[in-house]
């Protein structure tokens, strides 16, 4: 029995199954886009074209944005690492004082000045306040008293000269005493001018009329003889008289000026003797301070100010921490510099002034020669003019 072979069908689509008893009509035919075909073979060589090169500017500011992270990364952690430092209270010290210790924790300082009742000198204010934490780049602002815009003058009417002249000077006025005859006790003020209660200005003049005691009254009688004569014949003669006419030519001298020199941080003696080469006297206070005894810690007028020569520049001066008794020397009768000279060794000085007496000779000292006083105490010399 023979077989005959049946031809095969073609293979459904792809998809879904065909509904059952489906046949294809035709054969599948392929159909093909009209137009040359592309040859088949590797991609053309060559440079590559604009839109590859797109991604350089993307590139640069990826670069940038990585570099100003960094910086802003390392600025913010250098920061923290910024020294911190406790500003101190210095309000209260000596301007030269204050400005040492904030330089001992590492501040620099500036000075303005204004009037104030504290003495001249003194701290009266600072910003930033005491207590605060700031970078050692920090600037510390003071404000320094130079003393009040005017001065009360203190009634020392019957006080003894030495009472006297110590409340003048701690009221910022000068004393210039001139011996009276008085019944008071000698040495007593009878009298002052500018009165007491009255607004001066600082550093003014005080003047105190010290008793010296009774003075002696010599009483002269004069016995005129009268001797009578025979009356005579008077012949008036008129007599011309001519006044010349004198002119007065007023002549306003100007005193000299000299410049202050500078002299904080010198030693008192050096001080007075650079005061001395400008024509200028050096009145000198003790001040309490923990820098060496004997340096000047404060000046005023200021260094590089005018003044008049022979003027007095004021000193305050350091007294240390130890302060031993010493003899005080006598200077009365020595000119006033050579009594400056010798006092500043081992002493401050404050001049008070006397008329009527020897000009530019002391005529007097408080405390007494060969007393005894502590170092760098001040004693007054007495100088006539």
């Amino acid at each position: 029995m023979a077989f005959r072979r049946r031809p095969p069908e073609p293979l459904p689509p792809e998809g879904p199954l065909p509904p059952e008893g489906w046949a294809p009509d035709e054969p599948t035919a392929v159909m093909r886009e009209e137009g040359p075909v592309p040859p088949v073979g590797p991609p053309p060589s060559g440079p590559p074209g604009e839109p590859d090169r797109q991604w350089w500017p993307w590139l640069v500011v990826l670069l940038v944005a990585v570099a100003i992270i960094a910086g802003l990364a390392a600025y913010f952690a250098t920061r923290g690492d910024e020294k911190k430092v406790v500003v101190p209270r210095v309000v209260g010290l000596q301007e030269s004082a204050a400005k040492q210790r904030l330089d001992q924790v590492g501040l620099h300082s500036t000075s303005t000045r204004e009037f104030s009742s504290d003495p001249s000198g003194i701290v009266v204010a600072q910003a930033p306040g005491s207590g605060t934490q700031v970078g050692t780049d920090e600037v510390v602002k003071l404000s320094v008293s130079q003393g009040p815009s005017t001065v009360t003058v203190p009634n020392v009417v019957s006080l003894s000269e030495a009472d006297a002249v110590s409340q003048l000077t701690e009221a910022g006025l000068k004393a210039d005493v001139v011996q009276v005859p008085s019944s008071q006790k000698v040495g007593t003020v009878v009298a002052q001018n500018p009165a007491f209660g009255t607004d001066v200005d600082p550093g003014s003049a005080v003047r105190l009329n010290v008793s010296k005691g009774r003075t002696q009254t010599t009483t002269v009688t004069t016995t005129t003889q009268t001797t009578a004569t025979a009356p005579t014949q008077t012949t008036t003669t008129r007599v011309t008289t001519t006044t010349p006419t004198t002119t007065t030519t007023q002549t306003t001298t100007t005193a000299a000026q000299a410049t202050v020199p500078d002299v904080v941080g010198s030693t008192l003696s050096s001080a007075v003797a650079q005061m001395r080469r400008e024509r200028l006297l050096a009145d000198s206070s003790p001040v309490a301070s923990d820098q060496s005894g004997g340096t000047v810690i404060n000046q005023r007028p200021d260094a590089g100010s005018s003044a008049d020569e022979g003027s007095i520049v004021g000193l305050n001066v350091s007294t240390g921490t130890e302060r031993p008794s010493v003899t005080v020397p006598g200077v009365t009768g020595a000119g006033q510099a050579a009594a400056r000279r010798r006092l500043s060794r081992t002493f401050t000085v404050r001049t008070v002034y006397r008329s009527g007496e020897t000009p530019g000779f002391v005529v007097g000292q408080l405390p007494e020669a060969g007393s005894q006083a502590k170092k760098w105490a001040q004693v007054i010399i007495y100088v006539g003019r």
